[in-house]
């Protein structure tokens, strides 16, 4: 591990509980702010899941951290060359799966639910079409969980999305959204984290 990592380590910006692998190819593409917690699992810290994270970041990412953020146990989160990752504060639940290529940024007070999957790219290019595009979640999101949020999607402050929805279009503020194809069963929701 380079001084520079074993630093924000020692620093307690990153903790990495058991099982986790964390590759950074790019150190000065990492902004911490808040704390970091990778492979946490809310239970007890000594409880071997048998699942490992995996958390990658490629030369040329970013990865910026406002606030506190865990990532429990059994993500994988990969933010590819050229990538900005955004984490706010909040959580992600367990098995989740984070494919950054653009841009994608997780507002403040977010709780993120387990098997999530949050894509800004297409993974293939499709000739003629748009491969990648951003992803912003706004601040006090709350997502269900087995959620997709597919590229270009943005989710307004405050709002829900129900368990198993795919996010293909964006979710104005304050609203619920459900189901496949999505769409929008009612506004002025208010939830607490």
């Amino acid at each position: 591990m380079s001084r520079k990592i074993n630093n924000i380590i020692f620093r307690q910006r990153v903790c990495c509980y058991k099982d986790t692998y964390l590759c950074i190819d790019d150190i000065d593409g990492l902004k911490i702010h808040g704390k970091l917690k990778l492979n946490w699992n809310p239970i007890s810290k000594s409880i071997r899941t048998g699942q490992a994270t995996f958390f990658r970041m490629d030369n040329h990412s970013q990865l910026r951290v406002g606030g506190n953020f865990d990532v429990f146990y059994g993500n994988d989160v990969h933010i590819f060359s050229g990538g900005k990752l955004e984490l706010g504060s909040g959580f992600i639940n367990s098995y989740g799966k984070i494919e950054c290529h653009k841009h994608i940024k997780i507002g403040k007070n977010c709780a993120v639910g387990p098997y999530t999957i949050i894509l800004d790219s297409d993974g293939h290019q499709i000739f003629g079409k748009r491969n990648t595009d951003e992803v912003i979640i706004g601040n006090n999101v709350w997502i269900g969980a087995r959620v997709t949020i597919l590229k270009g999607v943005r989710i307004g402050d405050g709002a829900v999305i129900a368990a198993g929805t795919i996010v293909n279009k964006d979710v104005p503020a304050r609203a619920l959204a459900a189901g496949n194809p999505m769409h929008l069963i009612c506004d002025n929701v208010e939830w607490t984290n």
